[in-house]
């Protein structure tokens, strides 16, 4: 884990006015404007203090880093172990992605409208400064997870305030099963 000189509050309150003047001045908001903030916040790499790096062994771990004070994001950092993923979900709001420790597997699925469920779709290794970032709705549909021994980490974006990221920000979908031969 690379540590920086500069503490990192104060990279984390950069990278948060960042995004404030961003959508203080955006017209058509791009989600994949804020991924790319991340990936650059992070250019060497995970410099996040130890504290924001903890995992759990019953599934990954959510540490907030920042909350933003009119409520319009939250900044957290994700922490997977080997085995750990997220269910197959779309979103309720805008999000972005970036890894900035390890390896990360990103499944993508497509709607079946009729099945009212999740198809998949294929798949792409993140590695550090990769990512994704997506509208709310239907548009990304994705898994991610951890399937290598070394803990990853990434940091994620959401347009929701903090005290409503249990419930605003995974739409949890089931996956079409295989049709019968």
């Amino acid at each position: 884990m690379k540590k920086a000189t500069e503490d990192p509050s104060s990279r984390i309150a950069t990278l948060a006015s960042a995004i404030d003047a961003l959508l203080a001045s955006e017209a058509c908001f791009d989600p994949r404007v804020i991924q790319r903030m991340i990936r650059d916040a992070f250019p060497s790499g995970n410099w996040l203090p130890e504290a924001m790096c903890k995992s759990n062994e019953q599934g990954y771990v959510r540490h907030v880093l920042h909350s933003d004070a009119a409520d319009r994001y939250t900044i957290a950092a994700l922490v997977w172990r080997q085995g750990q993923h997220s269910p197959v979900h779309a979103h309720h709001t805008w999000c972005a992605l970036s890894v900035v420790e390890g390896e990360l597997l990103e499944e993508y699925f497509d709607y079946d409208a009729q099945g009212a469920a999740a198809v998949p779709a294929g798949s792409a290794c993140r590695k550090v400064g990769e990512g994704s970032s997506g509208t709310a709705g239907l548009h990304l549909i994705h898994r991610v997870g951890n399937s290598q021994a070394r803990t990853a980490i990434s940091v994620h974006i959401y347009g929701v305030a903090t005290s409503q990221m249990s419930y605003g920000i995974n739409h949890v979908l089931p996956v079409a099963e295989a049709a019968i031969a």
